[in-house]
Parts: structure tokens; sequence; C-alpha cells
């Protein structure tokens, strides 16, 4: 084999990987518009991915983040005035 032919052979591989992961990504980008969640390492998979320009695994990244800039703050409103007491005030 020709050094043209393995640098071929190696570009081939390179983008039967790239082939596979993004039908993995295309799987969870459904997944996620149909409102189920991924896991911690898949996330993290998803950012480094992302990170290595492959185009489903950014638009991951982007729902997740326009998804926290839509997201209510669900912590309960902050009261003002003196805590109450939960003893009883016998005397």
């Amino acid at each position: 084999m020709t050094a043209s032919e393995r640098s071929q052979a190696d570009a081939y591989k390179r983008e039967a990987v790239q082939a596979m992961l993004e039908t993995g990504f295309q799987d969870w980008l459904m997944k996620l518009k149909a409102g189920g969640t991924l896991s911690k390492a898949e996330i993290r998979f998803v950012h480094l991915a992302a990170r290595k320009g492959f185009p489903t695994a950014q638009k991951i990244v982007s729902y997740f983040q326009n998804k926290a800039k839509h997201q209510k703050n669900n912590l309960p409103a902050a009261h003002s005035g003196i805590a109450k007491s939960f003893r009883s005030e016998s005397t």
C-alpha cells in the first residue's frame, strides 16, 4: 500500500467514525426535543464533540444554552420581615 493510499484509507476511517457519532448525536437531539434528558457523561461528551466541530453536537449545546436562558427560577421567593418562631408560646 502506498503512502497516498494509506492516507486515503485513514481519511475514510475518520469519515466513518464521524458519521457514526453524528447519528448518535442526532438521536440525542431528538430525545431532548421530545422532553428527555441526557446523563452527565453524555453531556460531557457532547461538549467535547462540539469543541471538535461536530455540527449536531453544537446544536445540542445551543439547545441547552437556550433552555437555560428561558428556564424559570424555581427557588422559593425570599420573604422579608422577622422570622417566625416554631416554639409554642405557653406561659
